[in-house]
């Protein structure tokens, strides 16, 4: 089947030209990409099926939809799954793009030292989305399951169409002049960034011909949806370097943007910046040099402005919907009278500019002429006011709230050493380590929140938060009650642990450290390279993990072999009459009945049970590549001519504890609330491809 397909076809061109002082460059880019997606998350999705399929169910033999019994219709359960083959074959979910994206330079050089550029950049997609599900209970009316699953399946057609188009332009004056032993160069400039996005949606339901997803196919009214933002980002910024003996450089920074999404009064945000290095092995006499090759300090301060996404500021309106208590749900328009009502998200017209100040000392040293090589640094990073969309009661008649979040400090060392242990006239051997370690922390947060937010979460169960003193990005989830001495609280009527009474910190989504190992053989014209991520440490939610511990199909959920067990380290409570408390050893089984809600409830970790070691070790990717001898060249327009085969993601290493997904996985956004996990997500693939590059 091709319901999971990735399809992707890039061409570019470059050109430069000169003529006199005059010099005129261009880049254009195109690709185009179609993807097959398997559905995912709860309900008749793919992957939710074929994870509650017992052990004792032949996945291979659903395969033939031909037999009856691997149609919906039959399907052993009716409990909200079917045949995830048939899933594969019978439901729609496509996404195709064209992008085109590159820029135009002109740039004249005059008065010797100076020079004038101006540059424009074009990054602009189109993009479609269609779903589609059957007719469930059309195609398999009269059948067993007709009345349980089937019975709300009347078939779904969703398409959306998007667009959208970044044009980035640049004027810039530079100047650059060696006075004796000084080399003197400054930069000023305009920026001007504007982008536009547009998207309409249409979605049909109750689809007359079952499997044909057109949005005409019903006698329903299909549902539309419009959606448009501009957004402007105006900017000028300055900078200014003096080098000595290139030896000693300082440079300073400096800009100031005005943004269209901020409040008028708070548009404008400055920050500037500088930076100093001293290249000390230019002191050392020349023998030593022979060894030590480089040597360099540094240090600097800068600070980072941000502003905030579109429709913050104000309350916006959308077409009106509410529940009917008991009745269904009520939406416009109806008949023929069409009603909108303000938005769930407060808005906030005193948000400022998010800022961010860093400061940054660092070493890079190379031997034996840049054999052995280490570059070491310590930053210490705040970001103030950033802007977030909090969660609130929804009492207040909102469901969130756009503020300033607080500061957050985000404080580590970054190492990078390289090594050259080979090094023949036609072979050679690099190996390059990178270490990051990341200590992130809440400062502060605005008063009002008194402390403590939730970042994300789903309702009553385990949520990412920002508290003060803790890392951003704290897992607070249900656990077990336990004793003073650490042992766990069950009920003794069942055997079975029992909650405390407040939610626990479980970790965070900050890795401990991060790594990765890098390496290049080359022989003449052939090259072969690997890179390693490493990383250790944080947590993420796993509805994969929820979803398999629910089902019994996790290795986890076999404890005991499935036998009645009493839980290991646990204790009785007593409450004495005078309000005493003690404990007993616990001597109550879990029952052979009670085996599934032991597990159900997450066993002794209760809530938390759904969080999972993200460490892992990954094979990133494997390359190959063959640089076609200059002498094949000689007499055709191509200068250089690589051809390279290549492998990502090919191989993963988690702990013992993770047997259930790739810790990359999310579901969640490519924002802070990303990192709270994945919701039943596909599996990550393997991706094997070639590249042809050409050099005219």
């Amino acid at each position: 089947t091709d319901a999971d397909k990735f399809d992707k076809y890039t061409f570019s061109t470059r050109g430069e030209h000169k003529t006199g002082n005059l010099t005129l460059s261009t880049s254009i880019n195109y690709a185009n990409q179609e993807n097959s997606f398997a559905t995912t998350g709860q309900g008749l999705s793919m992957l939710n099926s074929l994870y509650q399929t017992p052990r004792d169910i032949s996945v291979i033999g659903l395969e033939d939809l031909n037999d009856p019994f691997n149609s919906p219709g039959h399907y052993y359960t009716p409990y909200g799954v079917t045949n995830p083959y048939y899933i594969l074959n019978a439901y729609q979910n496509e996404y195709k793009s064209e992008k085109i994206y590159g820029k135009f330079e002109a740039s004249y050089d005059f008065l010797k030292y100076f020079k004038a550029t101006y540059r424009v950049g074009l990054d602009a997609t189109n993009s479609e989305r269609k779903f589609g599900s059957p007719n469930l209970k059309s195609l398999f009316a009269g059948t067993p399951n007709a009345s349980g699953n089937l019975e709300k399946e009347e078939g779904t057609v969703e398409v959306s169409f998007n667009r959208r188009i970044e044009i980035n332009q640049d004027v810039l004056l530079s100047f650059n002049m060696p006075v004796k032993d000084f080399q003197i160069s400054a930069l000023a400039g305009f920026n001007a960034n504007d982008r536009k996005y547009s998207s309409q949606s249409s979605r049909v339901t109750g689809l007359d011909i079952p499997t044909w997803y057109n949005l005409s196919n019903s006698p329903n009214t299909p549902t539309a949806e419009e959606y448009s933002e501009h957004r402007r980002l105006m900017g000028v910024f300055g900078q200014a370097e003096v080098s000595w003996k290139n030896m000693l450089y300082v440079t300073l920074t400096a800009r100031n943007d005005w943004s269209s999404t901020l409040p008028k009064e708070n548009r404008s945000f400055f920050y500037p910046g500088t930076t100093a290095s001293f290249v000390f092995t230019e002191l050392l006499p020349e023998n030593v040099k022979k060894w030590f090759s480089f040597g360099k300090v540094r240090a600097a301060y800068g600070q980072t402005g941000n502003d905030a996404d579109v429709y913050m500021i104000d309350p916006v309106f959308a077409q009106s919907a509410a529940n009917g208590s008991g009745w269904g749900n009520v939406s416009f328009p109806l008949n023929g009278t069409n009603a909108f009502t303000q938005g769930n998200v407060l808005g906030n017209r005193s948000l400022s500019p998010e800022i961010t100040t860093e400061y940054e000392f660092g070493v890079n040293v190379a031997f034996f002429n840049g054999r052995v090589s280490l570059d070491a640094a310590y930053y210490n990073r705040n970001s103030d006011k950033q802007i977030f969309s909090l969660e609130m009661d929804p009492a207040s008649g909102y469901t969130a709230q756009n503020l300033n979040l607080g500061k957050i400090e985000n404080k580590g060392i970054e190492l990078l050493v390289s090594v050259r242990p080979i090094e023949l006239k036609d072979f050679s051997w690099d190996v390059s380590w990178n270490f990051t370690k990341n200590n992130s922390k809440v400062i502060s947060l605005p008063e009002e929140l008194g402390g403590s937010s939730l970042i994300y979460g789903l309702t009553g169960g385990t949520g990412m938060y920002a508290i003060i003193g803790e890392p951003i990005g704290t897992f607070k989830a249900e656990v077990a009650e336990r004793d003073p001495e650490g042992r766990i609280v069950v009920n003794p009527a069942n055997g079975l642990p029992v909650a405390a009474t407040n939610q626990a910190i479980c970790g965070s989504m900050n890795y401990d450290y991060e790594m990765g190992v890098s390496t290049t053989l080359k022989y003449k014209s052939f090259t072969l390279s690997a890179d390693f991520d490493i990383r250790q440490g944080g947590v993420m939610y796993s509805r994969t993990k929820d979803l398999n511990y629910f089902v019994g199909n996790a290795i986890q959920t076999a404890y005991n072999d499935r036998n009645t067990f009493v839980v290991p380290n646990s204790v009785n409570k007593i409450v004495g009459s005078d309000g005493t408390v003690s404990y007993v050893e616990n001597s109550t089984r879990v029952t052979a009945g009670d085996i599934g809600t032991y597990w159900d409830n997450g066993a002794t970790d209760m809530g938390s049970y759904s969080m999972i070691d993200k460490s892992y070790i990954k094979l990133r990717s494997l390359v190959l590549g063959w640089d076609l001898p200059k002498k094949w060249l000689s007499k055709t327009p191509f200068q250089a001519v690589k051809a390279s085969v290549y492998g990502n993601n090919l191989f993963i290493w988690t702990p013992s504890s993770n047997t259930f997904i790739d810790p990359e996985m999310t579901s969640f956004g490519n924002d802070l609330s990303g990192k709270y996990g994945e919701y039943s997500a596909n599996p990550s693939t393997r991706k094997f491809g070639f590249n042809l590059m050409v050099n005219f």
